[in-house]
């Protein structure tokens, strides 16, 4: 586990105004970085349930969250490597960027489990990223603009891919009423028909 430098946390604290923090989860085994959006309630102990280890790892961070108050803002795994929330198989994290990952064993049983994940060293690229998230200085309006453009070029290639076989049956039709060739210089193939 890599804790985060001093000048990380000074940076940090610097360039957004302390708004957020950085918290290892023992429950989940991975940073967390928050956002304070208002005054802590309560100080001292969060209610833990041993007897229930998943309940305790599903809501222990929550409390804590909302003791404090800060709002969960992103989960840094530390690698590239994640599990599963719901079969517990590895999946692989993308590097520098979050994204929504699907655990691909439980799709080949049937099942749709997604989560959001991304690995980021705890230093200047993070930061970064965070800058380029940030709602504060249009961070919204730059990440709805690149799903934007990226829905719009999907959307021209499904298009594409609907016109090619249409465009490739009217090409062969044309080329054999006009009678142009459809072979090159090694003769005519030997299952061509009129």
């Amino acid at each position: 586990m890599e804790y985060p430098s001093e000048e990380f946390v000074e940076r940090l604290e610097r360039e957004f105004s302390q708004k957020y923090r950085v918290r290892w989860s023992d429950a989940r085994q991975e940073w967390h970085l928050e956002q304070r959006v208002r005054r802590a309630i309560a100080e001292g102990f969060v209610e833990v349930d041993p007897r229930n280890r998943e309940q305790w790892r599903l809501k222990h961070d929550a409390y804590i969250r909302a003791r404090d108050g800060y709002v969960l803002v992103m989960q840094i795994k530390p690698g590239t490597r994640t599990h599963c929330t719901y079969c517990d198989q590895q999946m692989s994290v993308p590097l520098f960027h979050h994204a929504t990952i699907k655990c691909e064993f439980c799709a080949s049983r049937g099942r749709a489990v997604y989560q959001i994940a991304g690995f980021f060293p705890l230093g200047d690229t993070l930061i970064d990223y965070m800058k380029h998230i940030d709602g504060t200085t249009g961070g919204q309006q730059r990440v709805s603009d690149a799903v934007n453009r990226s829905n719009d070029l999907l959307m021209r290639d499904l298009q594409a891919n609907l016109r090619r076989p249409i465009e490739a049956a009217t090409r062969e039709r044309a080329n054999r009423i006009l009678g142009f060739p459809q072979f090159g210089y090694g003769g005519r193939p030997y299952n061509w028909t009129k």
